[in-house]
Protein backbone atom coordinates (compact mmCIF):
# COMPACT_ATOMS: atom_id res chain seq x y z
CA UNK A 1 0.00 0.00 0.00
CA UNK A 2 2.28 2.89 -0.98
CA UNK A 3 0.95 6.30 0.01
CA UNK A 4 -1.60 4.76 2.28
CA UNK A 5 -1.50 6.44 5.22
CA UNK A 6 -4.12 5.06 7.17
CA UNK A 7 -6.66 2.47 6.72
CA UNK A 8 -9.81 4.55 8.03
CA UNK A 9 -12.25 5.65 5.95
CA UNK A 10 -14.99 8.56 6.83
CA UNK A 11 -17.95 8.06 4.40
CA UNK A 12 -21.23 10.62 5.18
CA UNK A 13 -24.06 9.39 3.88
CA UNK A 14 -27.52 11.24 3.68
CA UNK A 15 -30.72 9.14 4.61
CA UNK A 16 -34.48 10.12 4.05
CA UNK A 17 -35.71 12.28 6.64
CA UNK A 18 -37.50 10.83 9.80
CA UNK A 19 -35.62 7.49 9.54
CA UNK A 20 -34.52 6.29 13.42
CA UNK A 21 -31.60 5.80 14.27
CA UNK A 22 -32.27 2.64 15.51
CA UNK A 23 -33.11 1.25 11.92
CA UNK A 24 -29.26 2.15 10.75
CA UNK A 25 -27.04 -1.17 10.92
CA UNK A 26 -23.95 -1.02 13.46
CA UNK A 27 -21.66 -2.65 10.59
CA UNK A 28 -21.82 -2.90 7.01
CA UNK A 29 -20.22 -5.48 4.96
CA UNK A 30 -17.80 -4.38 1.70
CA UNK A 31 -16.58 -7.77 0.47
CA UNK A 32 -14.58 -9.39 2.99
CA UNK A 33 -14.57 -6.88 5.00
CA UNK A 34 -16.55 -5.05 7.86
CA UNK A 35 -16.81 -1.82 8.42
CA UNK A 36 -18.07 -0.16 11.97
CA UNK A 37 -20.70 2.79 11.45
CA UNK A 38 -20.96 5.48 14.01
CA UNK A 39 -23.53 7.43 14.21
CA UNK A 40 -23.69 10.66 16.94
CA UNK A 41 -26.64 10.49 19.10
CA UNK A 42 -27.00 6.79 18.44
CA UNK A 43 -25.86 4.31 21.41
CA UNK A 44 -22.32 2.18 20.49
CA UNK A 45 -22.80 -1.58 19.81
CA UNK A 46 -20.06 -4.19 21.62
CA UNK A 47 -18.59 -6.12 19.16
CA UNK A 48 -18.21 -8.45 21.75
CA UNK A 49 -21.93 -9.42 22.66
CA UNK A 50 -23.60 -7.58 19.94
CA UNK A 51 -25.42 -5.42 22.69
CA UNK A 52 -25.94 -2.14 22.58
CA UNK A 53 -25.03 0.76 25.61
CA UNK A 54 -21.74 0.03 25.53
CA UNK A 55 -18.53 -1.06 23.65
CA UNK A 56 -16.42 -4.45 23.52
CA UNK A 57 -13.77 -2.38 26.28
CA UNK A 58 -16.04 -2.58 29.36
CA UNK A 59 -18.36 -5.21 28.40
CA UNK A 60 -19.09 -7.10 31.37
CA UNK A 61 -21.31 -9.64 29.91
CA UNK A 62 -20.92 -13.07 31.15
CA UNK A 63 -20.49 -16.26 28.64
CA UNK A 64 -21.55 -19.64 28.70
CA UNK A 65 -18.45 -21.58 28.02
CA UNK A 66 -20.92 -24.86 27.72
CA UNK A 67 -23.13 -23.39 25.20
CA UNK A 68 -21.25 -20.76 23.73
CA UNK A 69 -23.52 -17.66 24.49
CA UNK A 70 -23.85 -14.67 26.17
CA UNK A 71 -26.19 -13.63 29.37
CA UNK A 72 -24.96 -16.36 31.90
CA UNK A 73 -21.62 -17.71 33.03
CA UNK A 74 -20.92 -21.81 32.80
CA UNK A 75 -21.96 -22.03 36.81
CA UNK A 76 -25.29 -21.01 36.38
CA UNK A 77 -25.87 -22.62 33.19
CA UNK A 78 -29.21 -23.95 32.91
CA UNK A 79 -29.41 -26.73 30.37
CA UNK A 80 -32.66 -27.33 28.03
CA UNK A 81 -33.35 -29.87 26.08
CA UNK A 82 -32.78 -27.58 22.93
CA UNK A 83 -29.66 -26.57 24.30
CA UNK A 84 -28.28 -30.46 24.78
CA UNK A 85 -29.56 -31.25 21.80
CA UNK A 86 -27.70 -28.71 19.56
CA UNK A 87 -24.99 -28.90 21.42
CA UNK A 88 -24.42 -32.30 20.84
CA UNK A 89 -24.71 -32.07 17.00
CA UNK A 90 -22.05 -29.07 17.10
CA UNK A 91 -20.07 -31.25 18.84
CA UNK A 92 -20.81 -34.53 16.32
CA UNK A 93 -20.24 -32.25 13.27
CA UNK A 94 -23.51 -32.06 11.56
CA UNK A 95 -24.38 -29.62 9.65
CA UNK A 96 -27.35 -28.02 11.26
CA UNK A 97 -28.27 -25.73 8.21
Amino acid sequence: FDGVQSTTCIVRLVFREGLPLERLPHQLRFGKAKALVVVPGRSPICLRCHRTGHIRRVCRVPWCSEFGVFGHERDNCVSSYARTMGRGLLRSGVNCS
